[in-house]
């Protein structure tokens, strides 16, 4: 069984909504990427937590599907945005391998940055959106193949809380 978490834009919800529910119900969790991906660090915190909002209530209104998780933009947070979270009883998620797919590496790149050093309870990052995902399409298959050959289990970051993996 294959799992994984999808972080979505919330502009972008509509428009891939056959999607996110084909994804959700081959098992995989979708979770918020903020609604217009913008740096939040330098903006208020009223607009940091409209948009969080926003999202979830759009991914819930559209797809039925409700998550407390969100990836920050950028990987970029700071306190006022730690407490903001906390009020609107969301939890942030970072990475642990970043692929720098969007840059378009070159397979064998993206393949090295996702394999190399892992241990259980990595969280890989990649990109769906924000242009020619070829590569990434090309990796991907490889990675997956690598991961099982080592004996990972590809899960959702639900599964990496709920056993107690990340707290």
């Amino acid at each position: 069984e294959l799992r994984a978490t999808f972080f979505v834009v919330g502009k972008q919800i509509k428009q891939g909504k056959s999607s996110i529910i084909a994804a959700h119900a081959q098992g995989c969790q979708i979770a918020s990427h903020t609604y217009r991906h913008r740096y939040f660090p330098n903006k208020s915190r009223a607009l940091f937590i409209k948009d969080v909002r926003k999202t979830r209530h759009l991914l819930r209104e559209q797809t039925g599907i409700d998550s407390s998780y969100v990836r920050l933009p950028y990987g970029a947070t700071n306190k006022k945005m730690n407490k903001a979270l906390k009020k609107v009883k969301m939890r942030k998620v970072f990475w642990t391998h970043d692929t720098r797919d969007w840059s378009r590496p070159g397979v064998k790149k993206i393949v090295r940055r996702a394999t190399k050093n892992l241990k259980n309870g990595s969280i890989i990052l990649m990109h769906d959106g924000g242009g020619n995902r070829t590569q990434t399409v090309k990796a991907l298959p490889q990675i997956i193949r690598i991961l099982k050959n080592k004996g990972y289990v590809l899960c959702t970051v639900d599964d990496l809380y709920r056993f107690g993996i990340k707290k």
